[in-house]
């Protein structure tokens, strides 16, 4: 019996303005919703972008083009809640820390905010619990440690925890 011809025999561009991706290029993360559409969110230094296949990975498109919020660094973390609503931590300028939403629904990007008291930011991660909470992990260059901080969905107003160490002392 032969096999099958291989569907990933790419690279796969994206966009022919971005090329083949790849880590050297920009951060990317890469979320699946239930109804099993990927999202690949990007940084690449000027803006957060984030592209969609509906026919797993074959072909991509970026929704809400030119809406993401800008950025100078690489550094994002993303994660998607049960709501289909994609969490994206980010570096800004390497000095603070940023997060946003993107509606898989609309394909529009929502809240766009500060994430309080970030110091120097070199390293960003985000995990997303059952209640659609984001929780944020940073590295704090400045004070050598990794903070933890979490965004309360019930809230009438954005608010962040207050921060809290993880641990001191590191090397970044």
């Amino acid at each position: 019996m032969a096999n099958p011809p291989n569907p990933w025999s790419g690279p796969y561009k994206i966009a022919a303005s971005l090329g083949t991706l790849s880590t050297t290029q920009s951060s990317t993360q890469l979320v699946r919703t239930s109804g099993g559409v990927l999202y690949a969110v990007l940084a690449s230094g000027k803006r957060v972008s984030v592209w969609k296949s509906s026919d797993n990975g074959k072909i991509w498109t970026q929704p809400d083009y030119g809406r993401g919020p800008t950025t100078t660094s690489t550094g994002i973390a993303a994660a998607i809640d049960n709501s289909g609503i994609i969490h994206i931590a980010y570096i800004f300028l390497g000095t603070s820390a940023r997060y946003v939403q993107f509606s898989t629904t609309t394909d529009t990007f929502n809240i766009k905010e500060i994430i309080p008291n970030a110091g120097s930011v070199s390293s960003i991660a985000i995990a997303i619990d059952s209640n659609s909470v984001p929780h944020v992990a940073y590295t704090d260059n400045s004070a050598s440690t990794v903070i933890y901080t979490n965004r309360p969905i019930n809230y009438p107003v954005p608010y962040w925890q207050p921060k809290v160490t993880i641990v001191s002392g590191v090397n970044t």
